[in-house]
């Protein structure tokens, strides 16, 4: 105790303004609590489990770590504000210069900040922890092992028929044909049971943006898929069959056909073991298509080698990766490759359940029955008559590897940092508008805001009626009553009506952030103004089209700190004026 009263004795006797805002021990304080979130977020993902949810970002705040964040910060707030309140040196007539008045509003607002962010340390201690962990070069060799491996776990029969194949590489680039009714069977095609592929190669064509609103591409039985980008759409058609029956034996369900990325940071959509069939539109992705084409022939060399015990360190390396990233199975080195090995050829002929057999899958995870029905009958007589006892859960291995991506390439600044800039903006308008004026003044001027605010309300009602741009003229006379309360006190004789003044004070801090974003949207439909009527090419652009809305939030930010500044000499002059 006796520490810290000498602290606070050098600074009332130093830097009253900082003693005054007690900012010393707000910052200590929140750093203690920042340290503890720290070290939270790095003991949280010890446990590989924790990682195999989805949208792993979202565990801060379903977790409860959220809310025992907001409690601290509002008890830190509210504690800070009652020691704070005790002391106000522009009540007592203390000298003060604009510089210092100023000085306390950015204290006021570094405090906040600081005493709010407390997810930041947390996202930070994860982030530190899985780049210790899972440093690039394991993860990049996982990734090839796991995608290698995940073509034996055999969960999907729809994943090992023909349409899958993309090696040689004759095959990597055409489209298979797999409806019967657009099949031509006197062209060459292979045919298992009741499934029939036919190969072709592609032809492209471009159409505009306007034709292809009235361009009825897909009536035609040639018609393969199409590519909509915003200016144009690529239109890809079948053209001619391609003869496959020197490279390919047989059309039965094989791993020789597994061309499926398991994981791929960026294709989790394009590699998910869920899809019951192979999208022959990934053709115009030519970096998935390449991924696919490297899988298969990687699978292909493995499978022609027959080498029993390559084969096995493949499966044991999966294995030893699950492992350690504690996904549930129970699968053995030995008793997989029996698996695998079970049909001449490497055909398709065990099926890996993603759950144990007496486990209820939950409601977010596709249930086997469901895929069963979606399989054509012959692959679903694969399905039924080759599942086994052995399971295996690829999607909470697949969430793992997603969780670790996305907390390691996540940037918290980018997607929060506007959130917690305006609160902490807003809150320390509010306690300096407070802490210029007294208790009275705020009330008031809370009420006249909300006269303030249905005047502006039955004003856009009245005008919707007879004006057809109600947007801008709404802006605009928003603008014209801030301005008013902006410019009153500065313009005007304030002696002998100190009271009513003080309410304009309170308005023009605390809603100056609404001002400039009223001021942006002005502009903005100044624009749309401007454009109506014209051609998309010739269309007019000012300001606000250049500029992102983070831009903008930072531009309004930066003019209210400012504005705070250059109105500190009208809220000193209000302060001199007499009763």
């Amino acid at each position: 105790m006796n520490f810290i009263h000498k602290i606070n004795q050098y600074l009332i006797v130093n830097h009253p303004n900082i003693w005054n805002t007690k900012i010393v021990w707000m910052l200590c304080i929140s750093l203690i609590i920042h340290l503890f979130s720290f070290l939270t977020g790095w003991i949280m993902y010890q446990n590989p489990q924790n990682l195999q949810k989805e949208f792993i970002l979202n565990e801060y705040f379903q977790n409860g770590i959220f809310l025992i964040h907001t409690i601290l910060s509002i008890l830190l707030l509210v504690i800070w504000l009652y020691k704070m309140f005790q002391n106000n040196a522009f009540k007592n007539y203390y000298p003060v210069k604009r510089k210092h008045i100023f000085g306390q509003f950015l204290q006021f607002f570094i405090i906040v900040f600081v005493s709010i962010s407390f997810y930041y340390s947390f996202i930070w201690g994860s982030q530190a922890y899985i780049n210790y962990k899972y440093k690039d070069n394991v993860l990049s060799e996982w990734k090839n092992q796991i995608n290698t491996g995940a073509a034996f776990l055999s969960q999907n029969p729809s994943n090992y028929t023909l349409d899958n194949r993309k090696y040689p590489e004759q095959l990597k680039n055409l489209y298979t044909e797999v409806n019967k009714n657009l099949v031509d069977f006197s062209q060459p095609h292979f045919i298992y049971e009741d499934l029939v592929y036919q190969f072709y190669t592609l032809k492209t064509d471009t159409i505009s943006r306007d034709d292809r609103m009235t361009f009825n591409y897909y009536t035609s039985e040639m018609h393969a898929f199409t590519q909509d980008f915003y200016e144009y759409s690529v239109v890809y058609d079948k053209d001619k069959v391609v003869d496959l029956s020197s490279i390919i034996s047989n059309a039965n369900p094989s791993y020789y056909n597994y061309s499926t990325v398991f994981y791929e940071k960026g294709n989790e959509s394009f590699s998910s073991n869920y899809n019951f069939y192979i999208d022959n539109g990934t053709l115009g992705n030519a970096d998935l298509i390449q991924q696919r084409y490297i899988l298969n022939k990687q699978i292909n060399d493995l499978l022609r080698r027959n080498d029993a015990d390559e084969l096995k360190d493949v499966l044991a390396q999966f294995l030893n990766i699950a492992n350690e990233l504690k996904v549930d199975h129970n699968l053995t080195t030995d008793e997989w490759f029996q698996l695998v090995s079970k049909a001449d050829n490497f055909d398709l002929k065990a099926i890996i359940n993603r759950f144990p057999n007496n486990h209820q899958e939950p409601t977010y995870y596709v249930y086997e029955t469901i895929e069963a029905q979606e399989l054509s009958s012959s692959l679903a007589d694969i399905y039924e008559k080759g599942k086994t006892t052995f399971y295996f859960n690829s999607k909470a291995l697949k969430n793992t590897l997603a969780s670790i991506d996305t907390i390691r390439n996540f940037n918290p600044f980018a997607e929060y940092i506007h959130v917690f800039m305006w609160i902490s903006c807003v809150f320390s308008l509010l306690i300096f508008a407070f802490r210029m004026t007294h208790l009275k003044s705020f009330i008031f001027a809370g009420i006249a805001l909300g006269i303030l605010s249905l005047v502006v309300g039955l004003f856009s009602l009245s005008i919707g009626f007879i004006y057809p741009y109600r947007s801008l003229l709404i802006c605009a006379f928003v603008i014209l009553i801030s301005c008013i309360i902006v410019f009153a006190p500065i313009f005007s004789q304030i002696h002998g009506k100190k009271k009513r003044y003080s309410i304009y004070i309170v308005l023009a801090i605390t809603t100056s952030p609404l001002l400039f974003f009223v001021i942006i949207q002005t502009i903005e439909e100044i624009e749309k103004l401007i454009n109506i009527g014209r051609d998309q090419l010739e269309l007019k652009t000012i300001i606000i089209s250049h500029f992102s809305s983070y831009t903008l939030s930072l531009i309004v930010f930066f003019a209210v700190i400012v504005f705070i500044y250059l109105y500190i000499p009208t809220i000193m002059k209000w302060k001199a004026a007499r009763e």
